[in-house]
């Protein structure tokens, strides 16, 4: 959590509004009931990032959450990296939406994906 904490601060971000910090929160709290993985990064020992996910299937892993401070250069693309080379039981990485973010968009397209799938929102009549 002190990665989150640190990045809501580095974000300007009230914690206590923020809906994702305690989804965040109770997914950790759960962490071995709800079969999520993930990793830490370091720098210097302060925690500089975070990653955390679960298994879609038995061939795709789905990255829930990744949070980076951005004042250390790189950290997102590091934790990204870290994280895949752990996840080599599975034929996909699941990256999740880009919410409609430009710089998101690049850095995932940047990847070099297989498939995009679009999300669409139904209406009942």
């Amino acid at each position: 959590m002190t990665v989150v904490e640190l990045w809501c601060e580095e974000n300007g971000i009230d914690r206590e509004s923020y809906a994702e910090y305690y989804v965040i929160r109770e997914a950790l709290d759960n962490l071995i009931e709800f079969a999520m993985r993930g990793i830490i990064l370091y720098v210097e020992r302060k925690p500089v990032a975070m990653t955390l996910g679960s298994e879609i299937s038995p061939v795709c892993f789905d990255v829930n959450f990744e949070k980076a401070l951005t004042a250390y250069d790189g950290s997102y693309a590091v934790i990204n990296n870290e994280f895949a080379k752990r996840l080599t039981a599975y034929t996909y990485i699941n990256r999740e939406e880009d919410m409609g973010l430009m710089g998101l968009r690049r850095s995932k397209l940047s990847y070099s994906p297989i498939r995009l799938d679009y999300k669409y929102t139904l209406k009942l009549k």
